[in-house]
């Protein structure tokens, strides 16, 4: 599975970038809920709680866009891991760097004396 994002992480990251843009742009597209007056004095506690309409095709493009960016993010996510540890995770990591370092402090020590 890994080697099939790594072999497609331009096409992810060309979708990544397309999605983000599209779903900024319909988010600022959309018609606020409760936009007026009276949303503030708790007129509009139906809005905030959520109409019983369906929703327009703005709302079905942004739960897409949603999708769509979560899964490129997830995509990316797992291949920078496999680009930078090899595979390991950061306690793996952490722990060779912490076993190299008391090595290294261990031969200067035995040099300086």
């Amino acid at each position: 599975m890994t080697s099939f994002l790594i072999a497609f992480e331009p096409v992810i990251v060309v979708v990544h970038f397309i999605m983000a843009f599209i779903l900024i742009g319909v988010i600022l597209l959309q018609a606020g809920k409760g936009t007026d007056i009276g949303a503030v004095f708790g007129a509009g506690a139906k809005a905030v709680f959520g109409s019983s309409d369906k929703g327009n095709i703005f709302t079905k493009l942004t739960t897409v866009a949603a999708i769509m960016f979560l899964i490129t993010s997830l995509s990316l996510a797992t291949i920078s891991k496999f680009h930078v540890s090899g595979a390991k995770s950061v306690v793996e990591s952490s722990v060779v760097a912490d076993s190299i370092e008391t090595e290294a402090a261990a031969v200067e020590e035995g040099a300086a004396e």
